[in-house]
């Protein structure tokens, strides 16, 4: 082949080479847009399956908070008290007819001391020492209300202490060598006739001494809060036995508690074995209700009696208890003090009475529920006790909260408890009103 024809064919062969090339590098990009169209694809459908999840998400998180805050539990209400813990009975405190002289104090068994008049300066005891004697005897050989107890056998020198007693014109009863006394028995002759000689015999019986047993004797006034007494004797002769009448007023009580002690004081009188029969110096003894306790005379003490009288109102019986110390006005002391007490006990009587303290429908507290109502929470039923103006009784209020949040029509939510000494009564509580149920938007908001 010639050089030019050569030269001809190579460069055709060059150009189709080149269109060749050019066909390709066509197809290449156009192969390149397909794979950027199916990616740009791929992309949006994983930012659209994202976003749908996301949103079920958030759906089942307010769905499961939603059903959180319906089923959670309501809150407890909230309870505020309307009555104080110490209730007052309306009305002015009785007027009584205290004496013009002297130191008083009077009150119900088992309720509490109405009224104290005349101060509370220690003044001597007398006879009303005997009380503590025959407590402390008691409570170390007790007795049933009639039994004799063990025997006490008289000494000569029981005898000669008698006969010295008798000369000075102290308050005694005969006794004799050899006698037996039993424990009731002499309780009887030192509590009905006042006998100062069986004082002393039945202190030394109880403790080996006097002193000894004397020491018993104000161990027991400690114990029983009496901080303005102090004993010296079994008998009260020694003017330095002393004491208030608010504090004999609790030891009138505590005796008084003592079966044999309160069959003892109430008798008229009693026969011993060799006295004989021996009448009561409280001559009141079965007399306007009067039962008992201690007569007490010396010049140092004055007229001194400490009472007990049952009395009754509206259907209730109860026992006024009062002490008189110190009557230093009238022929005879002791008579002045005896009527005094009486007039006590005619006015304490006719001052006490049942008494309607929380009346039915009292709104003792209010209950507060967190979505909205406060309602009343009121007693229903009376609660009366025996008392008297101006006395303050304890109160306590019990509520129990509803077991289910919220209460229903008179649902009964707990009790109110009132006291006074010995006395208690008690009250449901209820709602009258049913409270509304929380409501869904109150549930679903709430923090």
């Amino acid at each position: 082949m010639a050089p030019r024809a050569k030269h001809l064919s190579s460069g055709r062969r060059s150009l189709g080479l080149i269109r060749g090339l050019r066909g390709r590098r066509g197809g290449v990009d156009a192969l390149a847009k397909r794979s950027v169209g199916v990616t740009s694809i791929s992309g949006g459908l994983l930012r659209s399956r994202a976003m749908y999840a996301t949103l079920i998400i958030v759906v089942a998180v307010l769905l499961a908070g939603t059903g959180f805050q319906l089923t959670r539990s309501v809150p407890r209400p909230s309870v505020q008290a309307a009555l104080p813990a110490s209730v007052r009975v309306p009305g002015s405190p009785p007027t009584l007819p205290w004496p013009a002289t002297g130191e008083e104090a009077v009150g119900v068994e088992g309720i509490g001391v109405i009224a104290t008049h005349g101060g509370n300066s220690p003044t001597p005891l007398a006879s009303l020492v005997k009380m503590m004697t025959a407590l402390v005897v008691l409570q170390d050989h007790p007795l049933g209300a009639t039994s004799e107890g063990p025997t006490i056998t008289i000494t000569a020198s029981d005898v000669v202490a008698y006969q010295l007693d008798l000369l000075t014109q102290q308050s005694v009863v005969k006794v004799a060598a050899g006698e037996t006394l039993t424990e009731r028995q002499a309780l009887e002759a030192m509590l009905i006739p006042s006998a100062n000689n069986i004082a002393a015999i039945l202190a030394s019986w109880d403790a080996g001494t006097e002193s000894a047993f004397v020491a018993k004797m104000n161990a027991e006034a400690a114990k029983l809060g009496m901080t303005h007494t102090h004993y010296a004797s079994a008998s009260g002769l020694n003017p330095n036995s002393v004491s208030t009448a608010a504090d004999q007023l609790k030891l009138v009580e505590t005796a008084m508690s003592e079966p044999a002690f309160a069959n003892i004081v109430a008798e008229p009188q009693v026969t011993l074995p060799v006295a004989g029969l021996q009448y009561n110096i409280n001559a009141l003894v079965t007399h306007n209700g009067i039962i008992g306790v201690k007569t007490g005379f010396t010049p140092q003490a004055g007229g001194c009696f400490a009472f007990a009288a049952q009395r009754s109102s509206g259907g209730h019986s109860f026992t006024v208890v009062g002490v008189v110390l110190g009557q230093q006005v009238g022929l005879s002391l002791l008579t002045t003090a005896l009527d005094a007490g009486n007039a006590l006990a005619d006015a304490v009587g006719k001052a006490v009475s049942a008494v309607a303290v929380v009346p039915p429908g009292t709104t003792v507290a209010t209950i507060h529920y967190q979505w909205g109502p406060t309602l009343p929470v009121v007693t229903s039923d009376p609660l009366t006790l025996l008392g008297w103006p101006g006395l303050r009784v304890r109160s306590h209020l019990a509520i129990k909260y509803p077991s289910k949040g919220w209460t229903t029509h008179h649902e009964i939510i707990g009790r109110l408890r009132l006291s006074k000494g010995k006395q208690a009564v008690s009250s449901p509580l209820e709602v009258r009103d049913a409270s509304p149920t929380p409501s869904i938007t109150w549930r679903l908001l709430r923090p």
